[in-house]
């Protein structure tokens, strides 16, 4: 049996380009939904930003990101656990104890969450007083968000569970457009019926549909049979996630709590201001997501067999597709900043220094590849979540001392440092661990074509025509056309070739 698990993990690490294939089918379905999420949410935020003043705004965002910070709590890092053990399950031939795993995640998850919505609508003026404005309008934005608290947790926990299975259809098609895209239709007639109240229930309440069809989707989806279950599966899941569940809260937090802390330090404007300045970033973030949720149960599937060459091969050349994808997007938002952010109003242009600050630090970051992923899928949770929290302190101490004079830049300066730490300290303990690292030929053709094809003629288009439409028109068509011959003639060194196969085994 050793011998013959021997010969099938040796075939599987001369084929890496079969999970780079599934990783490319998955990842290019998620990153469809996420252009289309996010084309979504800024559509979203700027109803939201052209509607209401920035202190409404500022209390929209605040709001929102506390709910979102307890539900990542109550979830308990069950989303990734789920994926990391249906995958393995799937992997070793013991699917039929994957209803009974859902079961072992979902009970404590479902009971934490009505626990926590309980606790958010009765503390609502508190935290409202210590959070946000202490006016009544933040406690009923508040009280609104917490009843839709088990809905959000018990959604996020299913799609984990459908990608542990192997598809990203559930998460692309409900989470990627579905929900962002009601959430934009409710949105526009809650503005012209009511107040930040009314809109808050409009983010708030697609998730209740959502949780039903995500539950149905799941339970068609996994087998009839339940086999016996191993006596110790309840100790190994939660041995894998309760690390994770701490890191997916100190994730959260580096991610939406320092708008939080923004409107506590600064003010609900002041919040509103640097959301604002965020929200091109998040289109970046969202391909970063895509890409690690096709990730996620290919790398688990490979470390069930202790395949490090595939499990190698793909952080290295998804690491390249996410500079490709992600270094235009963050280059060109910073070279026209001041142009993209007057489409939320003037009050907003202002914020252009913040968002090119989290545009260069989104850019470096890109360089780590999917470092957390490598990390949590290969087992070393511990060390995601010593990490996070590095990256938090290094956070929060900058924002407490940076934000009271220099507000939502500060909180930007403050972001970025975070991410540098995260990051060097994830690739170094991947690198000492298991020898893996992001860096290859290819990584450096793709830095190049963003700095030869994207950098130089957007920023001599600003520099000549200024920021205007037509400026940015005519840089996206010279970028386009510059990064598509560069891409091209290196196609090979970036990968593309296996990107291209997958796209067409997929249709």
């Amino acid at each position: 049996m050793v011998g013959s698990n021997a010969f099938v993990a040796a075939m599987s690490d001369q084929q890496p380009a079969t999970h780079l294939h599934r990783i490319g089918r998955g990842g290019s379905q998620n990153v469809a939904a996420a252009a289309i999420a996010a084309g979504l949410g800024i559509a979203l935020s700027v109803v939201v930003a052209r509607s209401f003043s920035e202190a409404d705004t500022g209390l929209y965002f605040a709001a929102t990101s506390v709910v979102l910070l307890v539900a990542t709590i109550a979830r308990l890092g069950t989303s990734i656990g789920l994926v990391y053990w249906v995958a393995r399950l799937r992997e070793i031939g013991r699917a039929g104890e994957i209803r009974s795993l859902l079961g072992i995640a979902l009970r404590p998850v479902l009971a934490l969450s009505l626990l926590g919505a309980v606790v958010l609508f009765a503390a609502a003026p508190v935290a409202s007083d210590v959070l946000l404005d202490g006016s009544d309008t933040g406690t009923q934005l508040l009280r609104v968000l917490a009843l839709a608290l088990p809905a959000i947790v018990v959604f996020d926990t299913l799609l984990g569970a459908t990608r542990g299975l192997g598809t990203m259809t559930p998460t692309a098609a409900l989470d990627r457009v579905a929900r962002p895209a009601v959430q934009l239709v409710i949105t526009v007639g809650a503005v012209t019926i009511g107040g930040i109240v009314a809109v808050t229930a409009a983010w708030a309440l697609p998730y209740y549909g959502l949780v039903v069809i995500a539950g149905l989707w799941l339970a068609r989806a996994i087998v009839s049979d339940r086999s016996p279950v191993d006596p110790g599966l309840r100790a190994d899941f939660w041995r894998f996630t309760w690390p994770r569940a701490i890191t997916s809260v100190v994730q959260q937090a580096r991610q939406r709590f320092d708008i939080v802390l923004v409107s506590a330090l600064r003010g609900p404007a002041e919040a509103a201001i640097y959301a604002i300045a965020t929200r091109f970033l998040v289109v970046g973030q969202l391909t970063n997501s895509a890409l690690a949720l096709a990730a996620q149960p290919q790398v688990a599937s490979l470390s069930a067999t202790d395949r490090k060459a595939s499990i190698a091969s793909l952080y290295r050349s998804t690491t390249t597709w996410i500079i490709l994808l992600n270094g235009p997007l963050y280059i060109g938002v910073a070279i026209f900043s001041p142009l993209l952010l007057s489409i939320f109003g003037e009050a907003y242009v202002s914020a252009w220094p913040v968002t090119v600050t989290l545009c260069i630090a989104a850019f470096i970051g890109n360089g780590s590849g999917m470092v957390d992923v490598m990390l949590s899928m290969t087992g070393r949770t511990s060390a995601t979540l010593a990490n996070s929290l590095g990256a938090l302190t290094t956070q929060v101490v900058l924002i407490l001392a940076l934000v009271p004079t220099w507000g939502a830049f500060g909180a930007a300066i403050a972001w970025g440092a975070s991410i540098v730490v995260i990051n060097a300290l994830s690739v170094i303990q991947l690198a000492r661990s298991d020898g893996l690292h992001p860096f290859e030929l290819g990584t450096g053709y793709a830095v190049l074509a963003n700095v030869v094809a994207v950098a130089i003629p957007a920023s001599a288009v600003a520099v000549l025509l200024g920021q205007t439409w037509g400026a940015l028109t005519l840089a996206i068509v010279l970028c386009a056309a510059g990064y598509a011959a560069f891409t091209r003639l290196f196609r090979d060194q970036l990968h593309l070739a296996e990107l291209s196969r997958a796209l067409r085994r997929r249709r």
